[in-house]
C-alpha cells in the first residue's frame, strides 16, 4: 500500500528536525523521526536524566517511524516524546535496539501497534521492546530480563552471542525500572523543560494543557 505525503510541521515549529509524516489513504499517520542525527541527537542528549540514558543516546542508532493515532497533531505528539518518560526511553529503545521476535504482551496483541518490529535493548529498562516501554508495560513484556538470545532475532543484524553467565538457559536478573513519571506527568520539571527546550515550539501552554494521545 503507497504512502502519501502529509503536511508536516514547518521550519520551527518542531523540536525535532528533518522529520517527517506519511499517511497511508484513508489510514494511519506514521512519523518518521531521524534520532541519529547531530540535532536530534543532542536533543535527546539534552532530555537526558541520567548516564544510562546519555550512554543509550550514544549508540548506532537508525531512523524509526511512529504511528500517529486520533486527531493529535505534529507539535503536540512531539510534546509528549519529550514530556512524558516512557514515550521518550520507548524512541530510545526502538531506535537503538536490536530486532526481537515479537512479544507476546503489547507487540503480538496490539491491533495498531505503535512502532514498526519488535525492538529491544537488553541492558536497558530491562530488555523490555519499545512498544511495551511505550505503554509503561515494561514490566509486563516477555522479553524483560532476557539477555541476548533467542527472543532476538538473528536476521536483523547485531551481536548473536549471549556473554551473560547463566549460559542463555533462562532469563537473568531484571534492570527494568518503571518510569517515574505517571502517563499523564511531565517527564521534567517546568523549569527543566524551559531551560533545556529554549528556542523550541513544543506546543501546548499552562492555560490551555495539551492532551497527548491517551490510547494505549
Amino acid at each position: 500500500m503507497s504512502l502519501v505525503p502529509a503536511p508536516a510541521a514547518g521550519h520551527g515549529t518542531s523540536a525535532f528536525g528533518n522529520i517527517r509524516v506519511t499517511q497511508v489513504p484513508g489510514g494511519d499517520r506514521w512519523l518518521l523521526l531521524p534520532t541519529g542525527t547531530q540535532g536530534n541527537r543532542q536533543l535527546l542528549l539534552a532530555l537526558s536524566i541520567n548516564d544510562e540514558e546519555r550512554n543509550v543516546i550514544n549508540m548506532p542508532s537508525r531512523d524509526i517511524q511512529v504511528r500517529i493515532t486520533g486527531n493529535v497533531n505534529i507539535q503536540q505528539f512531539i510534546a509528549g516524546i519529550i514530556r512524558r518518560q516512557g514515550y521518550f526511553l520507548a524512541i530510545l529503545v526502538q531506535s537503538r535496539g536490536r530486532a526481537a521476535i515479537a512479544c507476546g504482551n503489547k507487540c503480538a496483541t496490539t491491533a495498531n501497534p505503535r512502532f514498526q518490529g519488535c525492538f529491544r535493548i537488553p541492558t536497558f529498562q530491562g530488555g523490555a521492546c519499545a512498544e511495551c516501554v511505550w505503554q509503561s508495560h515494561g514490566a509486563r513484556c516477555t522479553h524483560r530480563g532476557r539477555n541476548v538470545d533467542s527472543s532476538d532475532d538473528p536476521d536483523e543484524g547485531g551481536d548473536d552471542s549471549d556473554s551473560s553467565d547463566n549460559g542463555g538457559g533462562g532469563p537473568g536478573p531484571s534492570n527494568y525500572r518503571k518510569p517515574r513519571a505517571d502517563p499523564g506527568e511531565e517527564r521534567t520539571s517546568g523549569y527543566k523543560t524551559a531551560r533545556t527546550m529554549k528556542g523550541y515550539h513544543i506546543g501546548g501552554s499552562a492555560a490551555q494543557p495539551m492532551v497527548v494521545d491517551e490510547q494505549e
